[in-house]
């Protein structure tokens, strides 16, 4: 039973990792594609965005 939770553990800090690498991956190819496509009006609000995120994340 115990091998069971810390297996659970285990998996869950692996799918929080991948997920946050997903999610700066994400945020970083959106942010360049922003300023590639558009003015630089969006990329700001993406970098906001981006920042609040942070701030929210810590």
């Amino acid at each position: 039973m115990k091998n069971c939770i810390v297996a659970l553990y285990v998996g869950a800090i692996v799918l929080f990792l991948l997920g946050h690498t997903c999610l700066k991956f994400c945020l970083n190819s959106l942010e360049s594609a922003s300023i590639r496509f558009s003015p630089s009006s969006l990329s700001g609000i993406s970098s906001h965005a981006k920042r609040k995120l942070l701030t929210v994340g810590q």
